[in-house]
């Protein structure tokens, strides 16, 4: 099949799924916060002042070892209003009905200003979305969602100039690179520039203190002016402006200023996908996923309601993974989740792919997932085992040396063989996936029987217990489901928390170095209990 024919090609159908799906992204903007003045959210009237301007209802001193950051929403409009212009341009959804409106609010554009209401830099960003809008309305036969480079560093040069800092459209500038709808144009290879280094506390737009800070009516004219530069003025109906007062730490301001959750998550992402695959290096998994079904030899399928042998087959002793969690002993898998764990492990144990798992709420995911970890962990320990001595796991030949101001430090990588065993899980509930995180590290994911060994064998137990809280038994999973997570995360499980010296990486780092005591009886303790799940398997199998 080819173009030449006026058919798509294997390749660009792919393309095209996540050129859909990335479009989808840029229309769907992350919702404003809500008016709430208990939580320092306000809507400011067109000559009120704004919250960091003398004379403010909303005004008020920050605590000692605090300052004041002000994410600012300007020119607000009702997400219904996409919907509705999109709609008079393409018509209703093809397949009948119309679905709910749209609800929320979203805004032409977002900055972060400091107590004194300086801008922040690298926090400048344009709405995506109300910039996709435009296009469409410009071109409604063909839009185009490239160049969103070009127009956020020009909004970020209006920006800049509306406090008299010319010159200031890159420091501004969320990311200090402008991201968005066309940072990465498939078939180009092509991907969104690098971000900068982090700004130092006090780093200003322009590296220079700006000459005035803007104020609320400066900010709101500018709205104004920017809709009508876009073209939908009259579509969306922008005005106003919405502003989030929130502390930080004097000390840690620049780390703990973010810049405003404006744009949808993944849309750099996935332009740089759609140019992954239409270079064709978007890996089996991915490949596969983005198969159309008329592509698919369905009749490699089984279907088990009407060929329950190959559930059976599936699960015969000599498909069962070596490595089982320690659960307790009365607390076998089910039929569909063995041989589910069992067809994941066969087909992806060496190779890439994709193997699809359908578990609906309740029917044990988080029990499937903790039985995939255990075969993973079981099959690494079983090259582990091979190596003569734990420095044979590091390639010094790799090694990679950096500065940082007058720091040198040196990381030695793992050998290859012993690399690829990480697991990620996603979801779009962040709760779901911390909830996960928690109870494969809880004190409750293990059998009582397998707690006294566990801590025998100090599955680096003091850090889990840092990081998760009293009662994790091991250092399995972490939450990094969002910044906060993430940062506590790597300054617990590095540092350690005050008064407990004892879990934190430096200090396990710390200790002597060289050959441990018993290497060689651990392996040979591996390979017997190795050697003994080979022959009960072998026993169950005659």
């Amino acid at each position: 099949m080819s173009t030449a024919c006026g058919e798509l090609t294997e390749r660009e159908e792919r393309v095209r799924v996540v050129e859909f799906w990335r479009a989808v992204e840029v229309f769907s903007p992350q919702p404003l916060p809500r008016p709430d003045t208990r939580s320092g959210v306000v809507d400011i009237a067109a000559e009120a002042p704004a919250p960091w301007e003398a004379g403010s209802r909303h005004y008020a001193p920050a605590p000692a070892g605090k300052v004041w950051r002000h994410e600012v929403f300007g020119g607000v409009f009702q997400l219904s209003r996409v919907r509705d212009a999109l709609t008079g341009l393409y018509g209703p959804d093809a397949g009948g009905g119309q679905r709910e409106t749209a609800k929320g609010q979203s805004a032409l554009f977002a900055c972060t200003l400091d107590e004194a209401g300086q801008f922040v830099s690298r926090t400048a960003v344009l709405s995506a979305c109300a910039w996709a809008v435009a296009r469409a309305l410009a071109a409604p036969e063909n839009p185009s969602l490239t160049d969103f480079g070009k127009d956020a560093r020009q909004f970020a040069a209006d920006l800049a100039r509306l406090a008299g800092a010319d010159g200031a459209a890159a420091p501004l500038l969320a990311g200090g690179a402008p991201t968005g709808p066309g940072a990465a144009e498939p078939g180009r290879g092509g991907a969104a520039p690098a971000s900068p280094p982090a700004p130092e506390p006090g780093d200003a737009a322009a590296g220079d203190r700006q000459a005035r800070p803007p104020g609320g009516a400066d900010l709101v004219r500018f709205a104004a002016g920017l809709g009508e530069r876009l073209g939908v003025a009259d579509a969306l109906r922008p005005g106003g402006l919405r502003v989030r007062s929130y502390l930080v730490d004097a000390d840690r301001a620049a780390r703990q200023t973010a810049p405003p959750f404006l744009n949808g998550c993944y849309a750099d992402d996935l332009a740089r996908v759609a140019a992954a695959v239409a270079d064709g290096d978007a890996g089996a998994g991915l490949t596969a996923y983005l198969t159309g079904g008329a592509r698919i030899d369905t009749g490699q399928r089984a279907d088990v309601r009407t060929r329950p042998q190959a559930v059976w087959d599936g699960c015969l002793p000599g498909r069962i993974p070596a490595g089982r969690w320690p659960a307790d002993l009365d607390r076998s898998l089910a039929l569909s989740q063995q041989f589910a764990v069992n067809e994941i492990i066969a087909r992806l144990g060496d190779a890439p792919g994709l193997v699809a798992v359908n578990g609906p709420p309740g029917t044990g995911e988080t029990t499937l997932l903790r039985e995939l970890i255990a075969a993973v962990v079981v099959a690494r320990a079983e090259r582990i085992a091979e190596l003569a001595s734990p420095a044979d796991a590091f390639d010094p030949g790799a090694q990679r040396r950096w500065r940082s101001g007058g720091t040198r430090h040196a990381v030695t990588p793992l050998i290859p063989s012993l690399t690829g065993a990480e697991i990620v899980i996603a979801s779009s509930n962040n709760g779901a996936v911390e909830s996960v995180a928690a109870e494969i590290s809880g004190p409750a994911a293990i059998g009582g029987q397998w707690r006294a060994a566990a801590a025998r064998v100090d599955y680096f137990t003091a850090t889990a217990r840092l990081v998760h809280g009293e009662g994790a038994w091991a250092m399995i999973g972490a939450r990094l489901g969002n910044a906060a997570n993430r940062r506590a995360l790597t300054e617990t499980f590095w540092w350690g928390a005050p008064g407990r010296p004892d879990g934190g990486l430096p200090d396990l780092l710390g200790r002597p170095a060289g050959r441990p005591a018993g290497w060689d009886a651990a392996r040979a303790e591996f390979r017997a209990a190795a050697e003994r799940v080979a022959a009960l398997t072998a026993e169950r199998a005659g």
